[in-house]
């Protein structure tokens, strides 16, 4: 599945030039700096008028004068992962409402290995332009899977072998004694309350980071750094 969604910001911009991922720029006609740009065949220059409409649903968007169509075809749905035969380890978050952890989170998967991505469909994970922006264009490596609820497609992970393992501060296994499997399905929940419950009952393993006592918790996109860090390198 492909979707297109805008981008806006001069280096946001800049740095994704060379992907081939821009289906057309826009850029403001009044910008003094635009000389670098005149090798992208779909260039457009505009008045800022025409940009502002591009982003009005957003507020305080900084575009500075540049706007970007970008194309994502890495989305696809749990019935077509597992019809292709993959066997990659998956994190599903779990109603997470912060785009900046989700952009930190994005970057923890490629930097760790992790390919995929498992999220309900809500205003934030159906938003790829401001995931494209907080990830700092490491966007484009990671494989969307968008289900309308994730407790219903646990389920599916079972029947295809995979161990599901749920991050909780309560959790009973604690993550530098933990095996790993050879397919893993992380879960990772909200800032404000963790995985569900009933999500949590339906892993296979619940597991906790031990951390300093004088640290009440870790937010959702540090737990991730760690998990993948060492899910990596017991897999790895």
């Amino acid at each position: 599945m492909t979707k297109n969604f805008w981008i806006g910001g001069k280096q946001n911009i800049i740095e994704n030039l060379e992907k081939n991922i821009f289906l057309k720029i826009l850029i403001d006609k009044k910008r003094k700096d635009i000389k670098s740009y005149e090798k992208h065949k779909n260039i457009k220059y505009v008045s800022r008028a025409e940009i502002e409409k591009v982003f009005a649903k957003y507020k305080n968007y900084n575009h500075q004068g540049f706007a970007a169509l970008a194309e994502y075809k890495k989305i696809s749905s749990i019935d077509h992962f597992f019809l292709s035969k993959n066997n990659e380890n998956i994190l599903a978050i779990d109603n997470i409402e912060d785009v900046g952890n989700f952009g930190t989170i994005i970057r923890s998967c490629v930097a760790f290995g992790v390919k995929f991505i498992l999220v309900e469909k809500n205003s934030i994970t159906q938003n790829l332009g401001l995931m494209f922006k907080n990830s700092a264009g490491y966007f484009e490596q990671i494989n969307i899977i968008y289900s309308s609820n994730i407790y219903n497609e646990l389920k599916k992970f079972n029947q295809n072998e995979y161990a599901i393992t749920g991050l909780d501060a309560n959790g009973t296994s604690e993550l530098s004694k933990f095996n790993w499997h050879k397919k893993n399905l992380i879960i990772i929940g909200s800032e404000k309350k963790g995985v569900r419950k009933n999500i949590l009952k339906k892993c296979d393993f619940i597991v906790s980071i031990k951390t300093n006592k004088k640290v009440e918790s870790l937010n959702a996109a540090q737990a991730c750094s760690i998990s993948l860090f060492a899910l990596n390198a017991q897999t790895t």
